[in-house]
């Protein structure tokens, strides 16, 4: 059986690292492959595996110099006979690069889960090389690349192969993302009234997300509708300036802040409609949820959302960032509850069809099976 490890950082829980645990956990369902993981970073994703009696080694990168990094994962890899390396983000694929160095036999896998996010200062000067390095490496090193999104894949193709790239969109399990309770239980769970309209957020706080744009949106609408609340599932750097905005907007009331939440599916299960707000997005996992739960997406037209939804059947597109726009398109969806449905209808439908981790899994396990097939034309070639 083929053996493959996922190396992931694991210090946070965003989009990325749920399709991670999503894709390992379907991996490993499938008795395709034998999968372990190395994760940089105690958290919830390393206990998400675990749960899953699937092997993990956590090698804390705070408390490990990088050779000692290098010399733990390299025993892993030896002793569990790893033939494929599947790394997420620029660091673990630096690690894996890193490995294959020693072990001409190791194919490389990597996935993109969106564009580089910019930051000023020396954290950008810092960013920009980190990014410059995974780069060079991704394209002498990389056997095949996964793109999330179409814009995804063309950032990749600016340094790889086109030949080595493929489109595999994230995917959630059906199974697992659901809600027992009803709308308006859910509601009632987070101390908000069932005819309450609510608009929520759901996402890291940090600026490529955009919650200074959604807090604007909030102070829009609240003068145009009395029967309306907002949620803010999250957290991140910015937090401070986000509870600093809703103060300043007179929004405390109006306001819940979650912070990070275990129960996510309860919290979108309790919008009545999620608004993505972000400046670029590669494809969302949180928006995939939504839509399978029934809550139907608002969303600038950004990234791989484009890719998901039709505007005005699976979701609504948002062209730019005027909050005020954007204010007026949530008024006509909460006067218009048949709309609502609609989408929601549409939505579930669209993602039952192409975004299950059962459909991700399978065009993964494809690009495995190229992989092996490939070193084995090459063994006929040099025999």
């Amino acid at each position: 059986m083929l053996r493959v490890c996922h190396i992931a950082s694991g210090d946070t829980w965003g989009g990325a690292e749920a399709q991670v645990a999503t894709l390992i956990k379907t991996l490993a369902q499938s008795g395709a492959v034998d999968v372990c993981a190395i994760i940089l970073n105690e958290g919830r994703l390393a206990q998400e595996l675990r749960a899953l009696a699937i092997e993990v080694r956590v090698i804390s990168e705070r408390h490990n110099s990088l050779r000692k990094i290098f010399a733990t994962a390299q025993e892993f890899i030896a002793q569990r006979a790893v033939q494929i390396i599947h790394s997420h983000r620029y660091k673990e694929n630096l690690l894996a690069v890193w490995l294959a160095a020693g072990n001409p036999k190791l194919r490389l896998v990597r996935t993109q889960h969106g564009l580089p996010e910019k930051h000023s200062g020396i954290a950008g000067l810092k960013q920009k090389t980190a990014y410059a390095i995974d780069r060079f490496t991704g394209r002498f090193s990389a056997n095949k690349a996964i793109a999330v999104s179409e814009d995804v894949l063309k950032y990749l193709t600016g340094y790889i192969s086109a030949d080595k790239v493929r489109l595999v969109p994230n995917g959630i399990d059906l199974n697992l993302v659901r809600c027992p309770w009803s709308k308006s239980e859910a509601k009632k769970m987070l101390g908000i009234g069932k005819d309450e309209f609510v608009i929520g957020f759901a996402g890291r706080l940090e600026r490529v997300k955009r919650p200074d744009l959604f807090i604007s949106v909030c102070r829009h609408l609240v003068s145009r509708s009395e029967n309306i609340r907002f949620v803010v599932a999250g957290d991140g750097r910015l937090q401070a300036q986000v509870e600093s905005l809703i103060g300043s907007f007179g929004l405390t009331s109006k306001v819940l802040l979650l912070g990070h939440r275990n129960d996510s599916y309860a919290v979108l299960r309790a919008m009545d409609l999620l608004l993505l707000t972000s400046d670029h997005e590669g494809l969302p996992m949180v928006m995939l949820e939504a839509m399978w739960l029934g809550t139907p997406v608002a969303s600038r037209a950004v990234g791989g959302v484009i890719e998901v939804i039709v505007n005005g059947e699976t979701g609504i597109l948002l062209q730019d960032a005027d909050p005020v726009a954007i204010a007026e398109t949530c008024l006509v969806l909460q006067k218009d509850p048949a709309l609502r449905e609609k989408i929601s209808s549409a939505a579930r439908t669209l993602i039952a069809r192409k975004y299950s981790a059962t459909r991700n899994c399978d065009l993964v396990l494809d690009l495995y099976s190229s992989l092996t097939s490939q070193q084995c034309a090459a063994r006929l070639a040099i025999a």
